[in-house]
């Protein structure tokens, strides 16, 4: 029986912002999540098309915000399961622990020797952890996982394939 599996995300859409908007709270467009990188930078990422995001941009201040496609930046790995969190404590100091890191919540870290962002987004009651590292990194961050998660029988799975478990 699986008890996590990771799946690869990497087309899903990413938007950096940055600019004084940032500083407040902010709903992204329908089919989004916004996670707080710094004070004034985030992070919205989401399956809908970047244009979406621009429309969405319209709306503020010129000059208030700035956005980035970082979409073809970032590999992007869903590690989803009731073990998740034993997986990324073996590949990184990050405390994952429920507590330490909420669902919506982010942090970056080391994952695995590279540097990662990590997004918490659980699905189904289930912990579930984007992973963006660089593209660069993208197949051996992949296959430290597979490695990490042997013991708790983690199997890579379909985009949105996830919640079966």
């Amino acid at each position: 029986m699986n008890v996590a599996s990771i799946s690869d995300c990497t087309g899903q859409t990413k938007i950096e912002l940055q600019g004084t908007a940032v500083a407040h709270p902010l709903t992204p467009p329908d089919g989004f999540r916004f996670y707080r990188l710094g004070r004034t930078r985030a992070l919205i990422a989401g399956k809908q098309p970047a244009p979406v995001v621009d429309d969405w941009l319209k709306g503020f201040a010129p000059r208030t915000v700035y956005s980035t496609d970082v979409t073809s930046v970032f590999a992007d790995f869903l590690l989803i399961g009731p073990r998740a969190r034993d997986i990324l404590s073996k590949l990184t100091s990050l405390n994952v622990s429920e507590g330490a890191l909420a669902d919506g919540g982010c942090a970056q870290a080391s994952l695995a020797h590279t540097h990662c962002i990590v997004l918490r987004e659980d699905r189904g009651g289930l912990p579930a952890f984007h992973l963006l590292v660089a593209r660069d990194y993208g197949v051996s961050v992949w296959e430290a996982l597979l490695h990490a998660g042997e013991e708790f029988h983690l199997r890579p799975a379909a985009a949105g394939a996830g919640e079966a478990l």
